[in-house]
């Protein structure tokens, strides 16, 4: 995630979520990127907080939602990126 604005983000309940509604991840308290700042959330193969209990899989999305459950972005893809 990345903070293009010019105050510290606090995501604190903020939401994750893929395509199946039964994955949620519910951001930690005191969760905050700094202005022109990044948050790097692994996926489900790293015990390094914060990460995902899901995988995010080819052909998935992943949807970033407000504590109040409002749609703030999404990100759709067809296959993995190459690394």
């Amino acid at each position: 995630l990345f903070n293009s604005g010019a105050s510290a983000v606090d995501l604190t309940n903020w939401k994750i979520t893929d395509n199946d509604p039964t994955h949620v991840f519910v951001i930690p308290p005191g969760t905050v990127i700094a202005p022109g700042g990044h948050l790097v959330i692994e996926g489900d193969s790293t015990p390094t907080p914060p990460a995902l209990d899901f995988g995010l899989g080819q052909g998935d999305t992943v949807n970033l939602y407000s504590p109040y459950d409002q749609l703030v972005d999404t990100h759709t893809w067809v296959g993995h990126a190459a690394t």
